[in-house]
């Protein structure tokens, strides 16, 4: 388990700073619940009693979006909400192996993309994932 705070930033920051830092960690609260999106208080009991962990990386895509773009700015993409293996689903890019069609249901995998002079980002990948 990760510790509850870096350095005394929100947990927005704390989650961005960790990205940074490699690693993808959600937060547990103190009755084994997972969550995400980073806050405050854990959601439904509003207590303080949570810590942040890393996260498996493993999820499932529940909703699927293709966004229509032209060659010239790469292309279609598309935009997920995966639901992770530990239960909170959020929204992410899917990265695709060759012509693959992502389908709800399909197996992703967390990766980090880490960004010259900006923030990681984190994405998941479809296909042939461990």
């Amino acid at each position: 388990m990760v510790g509850q705070s870096i350095n005394g930033h929100g947990p927005w920051a704390e989650y961005q700073q960790r990205l940074n830092a490699g690693q993808f960690c959600i937060q547990q609260g103190g009755n084994g619940d997972y969550f995400f999106y980073p806050r405050v208080n854990v959601p439904a009991q509003g207590g303080t009693d949570w810590q942040w962990v890393e996260a498996s990386g493993r999820a499932s895509i529940y909703s699927l979006s293709r966004i229509p773009q032209r060659p010239e700015r790469g292309g279609d993409y598309y935009v997920a909400i995966v639901e992770l293996a530990e239960g909170p689903r959020l929204m992410s890019q899917l990265r695709l192996n060759l012509d693959a069609q992502p389908q709800i249901g399909d197996s992703v995998l967390a990766i980090i993309e880490q960004k010259e002079d900006a923030d990681a980002l984190l994405v998941f990948q479809h296909g042939e994932v461990a």
